[in-house]
């Protein structure tokens, strides 16, 4: 059986037809239940692969300048939306979040340093990439809860790097 959530807008991926000009018996096509087709009701005893494309309203909103209110030592790198909003004032009800990495990171190096000291140590600013590219697992992350990255659950034991978060809020 497929069932798909209420308000959808189908077509059949195939060939473009409607759910209504292909002839299959659904069982539900209407944005009360949503699309239903059950292999069991039909002649080949399997229904056909559908899409489905959601209208959802979309809430105008203004993302917040990058925003950083902890640093990964200790546990993991917490940009939870709870401490943004008491910390830094952001906003209560976000539509969306983004996350990149940020900071800057000490690396073993032969350089010289900016004070023209000696130093076995330089340091470098991340690149700034999106969470989403960095390879690390995440705890949270979406506009409900913030973004949370939690050191011991990364696979390469080297721990969370450190994230800088933005929030997608109501316009005023």
């Amino acid at each position: 059986m497929i069932h798909f959530a209420q308000n959808a807008v189908l077509y059949r991926k195939s060939d473009g037809k409607s759910p209504e000009e292909t002839g299959v018996a659904f069982t539900a096509y209407d944005t009360d239940r949503g699309f239903i087709c059950e292999n069991a009701k039909q002649e080949s005893g399997n229904c056909d692969d559908y899409e489905v494309r959601f209208c959802c309203a979309v809430a105008r909103c203004e993302w917040t300048r990058w925003l950083d209110r902890d640093d990964p030592g200790g546990t993991g790198d917490w940009e939870h939306l709870e401490g943004l909003r008491k910390d830094l004032g952001a906003c209560s009800k976000p539509a969306d979040i983004q996350a990149r990495r940020y900071g800057w990171k000490m690396e073993s190096s032969d350089w010289i340093s900016a004070s023209s000291v000696l130093s076995p140590y330089v340091c470098r600013k991340f690149d700034q990439k999106p969470a989403e590219e960095t390879g690390e697992s995440f705890r949270a992350y979406g506009p409900d809860s913030g973004f949370v990255c939690v050191n011991e659950e990364q696979e390469d034991d080297g721990g969370c790097q450190d994230y800088e978060v933005r929030l997608c809020c109501p316009a005023t």
